[in-house]
């Protein structure tokens, strides 16, 4: 059947979803324009006190690095994640302790505290926020975006909560959002049975955040 001018054109009203890799990337990688998903570049910065390392070492790919932060006896920092383009960001895998041994062949597993609850606040239009629960796991705690992505230059990571380092490696969980500092940080609880003064309690570790996505299509 022909058209006549004066008909609209057919709208195709089909959807492709965007598919998620989490797959370990060897060495460093850059966001392709060919809309497949790997970690984004990104700088990092953080006010942690005299004594922390530097917020950058989550960008790494150094297992003997971590970004270790000073806690003051309390959670709540604040991690800005600055990718210096608009990007689809369309998850976020964190390491949320520090698996691993530092350059002397120390593990530091149990030397500091494990990020265990972290709110994301992307500066897209609608300020979306995700609140993500990493279980401890000793290893990569992935969380997806919500709408198949979304649409922003920088991530804020508010730390809500951070535990002790557990002996066994747990699974880690995911959440789809919540609200805008809907949660009250959580009270810093010791160990049953350990000394308030144990030096792991000064600081927590990230040794890794990857911002998974691509660029606009």
């Amino acid at each position: 059947m022909a058209l006549r001018p004066d008909d609209p054109a057919p709208t195709d009203t089909s959807t492709t979803a965007t598919q998620i890799s989490v797959a370990a990337v060897p060495g460093p990688t850059s966001a392709t324009d060919s809309g497949t998903d790997t970690p984004i570049p990104y700088t990092a910065s953080a006010s942690c006190p005299p004594g922390s390392t530097a917020a950058q070492a989550v960008a790494g790919t150094d297992p003997s690095r971590a970004w270790v932060c000073v806690r003051g006896g309390v959670d709540g920092q604040v991690l800005t994640l600055d990718l210096g383009r608009t990007m689809v960001i369309t998850a976020v895998s964190i390491t949320p302790g520090w698996p691993a041994a530092d350059p002397t062949g120390t593990d530091q597993w149990t030397a500091h505290r494990v990020v265990s609850r972290v709110q994301w606040i992307l500066n897209d239009e609608a300020t979306t926020v995700v609140t993500q629960d990493t279980g401890n796991v000793r290893g990569d705690a992935v969380q997806p975006l919500p709408n198949h992505g979304v649409l922003a230059s920088k991530l804020t990571m508010l730390v809500l909560q951070t535990s002790r380092a557990p002996a066994d490696t747990t699974t880690p969980t995911t959440t789809p959002g919540g609200g805008l500092l809907d949660d009250v940080l959580a009270p810093v609880t010791a160990t049953p049975g350990a000394q308030a003064s144990d030096p792991a309690d000064a600081t927590f570790a990230v040794a890794s955040i990857k911002i998974l996505g691509h660029a606009p299509q």
